[in-house]
């Protein structure tokens, strides 16, 4: 999935994963090594709901804003790219990826297991995790308990797919550590060259 280019690394995975944590951390600890880069959500700059039916998570929207955003923080002198956000097939991949040309993609998929998937997704739900985009914090069990399902079952989805660069998992793990492993594996991303 890569092309000369530009580096991008996208961070995948299901709700609760890490993916924003981690990839945040990425973004920090790059620019603080001098490396101008753009950080991306795509969960933040897909916010436009109701989505249609034929593309529930909003996968268009994400992709036509990546689009938008990318030329902006490249005038700007970013000489990487960071994104985050769910993604199930490699179908939708080319999708985003078809929309910055130039880009070197090397996608990143987080795992945690059930236990952790659920423990994450009721601590955020509840109000005691990190506060990301999204439904509102409930005190419902019953509600908290479906999103996990859907975080484990969308987790499943991407074991059986595999269709990521490379997969890292997070249970046990500091945040810190995470990026770290993942900049290791990719050869100490970001390569840049002059």
């Amino acid at each position: 999935m890569t092309r000369a280019g530009v580096p991008f690394l996208w961070l995948c995975g299901p709700p609760g994963v890490g993916k924003s944590a981690v990839g945040y951390e990425i973004f920090m600890q790059v620019y603080r090594s001098g490396i101008k880069a753009g950080f991306l959500d795509f969960d933040q700059v897909g916010l436009c709901y109701p989505a249609p039916a034929d593309d529930p998570v909003n996968h268009r929207v994400k992709a036509q804003n990546l689009a938008a955003v990318w030329p902006t923080y490249r005038a700007a002198g970013a000489r990487c790219l960071i994104a985050v956000g769910s993604v199930t097939s490699r179908e939708t991949v080319l999708l985003y990826a078809g929309k910055v040309p130039g880009t070197d993609l090397t996608l990143c998929r987080l795992r945690a297991t059930p236990e952790r998937l659920t423990e994450r997704v009721f601590r955020r739900g509840l109000g005691r995790g990190p506060v990301v985009p999204g439904p509102p914090p409930t005190a419902s069990k019953q509600r908290l308990a479906a999103m996990a399902a859907d975080a484990i079952r969308e987790a499943a989805e991407m074991d059986a797919a595999d269709f990521a660069d490379l997969c890292i998992d997070t249970d046990e793990q500091k945040v810190t550590r995470v990026a770290q492993q993942i900049r290791a594996r990719t050869g100490g991303w970001p390569r840049l060259t002059p």
